[in-house]
């Protein structure tokens, strides 16, 4: 229809827009706009906001960059609602900085502006950086909203900030919002479970109105991280009597609880319910080889290993760390040297899970050498550039600590990164290791 329109104007071609977008169809919606562009329409915001907005994360991150580019390119004024829009485009694809540039340069900023930047902070683990800015936020007389607070108290609980935490709910309830829905109370059970307090989380959940899984999934998940699997098995078995669905996210601490308490029976018709149920199978079978290998059931964790067609880091992790629990440590070096010579992805655990295993057969050498990846990794991941990283571990298997240590604050030095803050962090942490 769009195609046989004989006069397309410019609310036409942003409706176009936003159907492919919000459908999920980002190439197409590109597409669209570069053909708006190419045609000299005069584009106006709520094109620009209907090119930005969409739903899919994919979809966001490939419209949005684009159109920021032209905007930029065209001296276009950025209006709130822009700012908001590609505030949080930029949270969801990880462009933290460019998020920031946006945030700061905005001269009238809403409750919703200041919310999706703290949002963006949060969500690609910038979690200080994510609790300052609602400190300013506050100073600024700036009203806040359940979103606001939600995420904040998302970040307390990956810091295990309990008394910034605590100070956010004393906060909610001196001015009568309902911690009782879904948003504010899920957040605070994350909160007081990842703080290790669970008779808050347990209280605070007993005033849940509606427990969705979410809620019940963070309170499984505390009480497997506090060590008591058992009474977590009981609150899955309350989940599936109150015939709420379960997620991939429940069994997986349903399997990490099996684990803990040498369960593999009550693991293994977990198993069963997922292939029946269709759940995501890649995310809980990382569960199921860590559970194995908890129960001494190491064969069969390779088995589900070598299943898994889509293994990611995590993958990788816990089958390194489950032949290392069962003597199989050799073994578990193995895993290690395989992804790492095929460029594949690891993260801290991925080093310290070798280390590990080089200390339980005495291999210092390969030990030393696999610490002085570990420490350059980490700061070039910090700073964004994982190539550098992978350069500069080619040449540093005779350094000595001295050496090495001398070149990556160069290279710190040299960064394309502009965020001063976080090179001296970089430079601190790097310092504590070598010296501890």
């Amino acid at each position: 229809m769009f195609d046989e329109m004989s006069v397309r104007d410019v609310v036409s071609w942003s409706s176009v827009i936003s159907s492919y977008v919000r459908n999920g169809k980002a190439k197409e919606g590109l597409e669209v706009f570069g053909d708006l562009v190419s045609e000299s329409v005069e584009i106006d915001s709520v094109a620009l906001l209907s090119a930005v907005e969409g739903r899919g994360e994919l979809g966001v991150w490939r419209i949005g960059k684009p159109v920021h580019g032209y905007i930029l390119r065209k001296g276009i004024r950025i209006d709130r609602s822009l700012t908001n829009s590609l505030v949080a485009v930029y949270g969801k694809c990880g462009d933290t900085c460019s998020a920031e540039l946006l945030f700061d340069n905005a001269a009238d900023k809403s409750t919703y502006t200041w919310t999706s930047m703290i949002s963006c902070y949060n969500q690609n683990g910038w979690y200080r950086e994510a609790l300052a800015l609602f400190g300013k936020m506050h100073e600024s007389d700036v009203e806040y909203n359940e979103v606001t607070l939600m995420v904040v108290l998302c970040s307390c609980a990956r810091l295990g900030w309990l008394k910034e935490g605590k100070s956010i709910h004393d906060f909610i309830v001196r001015n009568a919002l309902d911690y009782g829905n879904d948003l504010l109370g899920s957040a605070l059970v994350d909160l007081y479970a990842n703080c290790g307090k669970l008779s808050d989380c347990h209280k605070v959940f007993g005033t849940s109105q509606n427990r969705h899984i979410v809620s019940w999934n963070m309170l499984i998940s505390g009480y497997v991280q506090e060590g008591f699997s058992g009474k977590a098995l009981t609150f899955f078995v309350d989940v599936v009597g109150k015939e709420i669905l379960p997620d991939s996210y429940t069994l997986a601490s349903v399997l990490s609880a099996s684990g803990d308490i040498r369960f593999s029976e009550f693991g293994c018709q977990i198993y069963s319910r997922v292939i029946r149920t269709g759940i995501s199978m890649d995310f809980v079978k990382n569960s199921l080889i860590d559970m194995y290998s908890k129960c001494g059931l190491v064969d069969y964790a390779l088995m589900i290993f070598k299943d898994t067609q889509e293994k990611n880091v995590v993958t990788w992790n816990s089958m390194m760390r489950g032949l290392t629990q069962n003597g199989c440590s050799r073994e578990a070096i193995g895993l290690f040297d395989v992804i790492y010579s095929s460029f594949g992805e690891m993260d801290e655990v991925t080093f310290l899970a070798a280390i590990q295993a080089c200390s339980t057969i005495g291999w210092l050498e390969k030990g030393k050498w696999v610490h002085h990846k570990l420490i350059v990794f980490d700061m070039h991941a910090k700073c964004g550039d994982l190539r550098i990283a992978r350069r500069v571990f080619d040449n540093l298997l005779e350094k000595s600590i001295i050496s090495w240590s001398a070149d990556t604050i160069r290279l710190v030095k040299d960064t394309d990164s502009n965020n001063k803050n976080a090179k001296t962090k970089i430079i601190r942490k790097l310092r504590m290791r070598i010296e501890g």
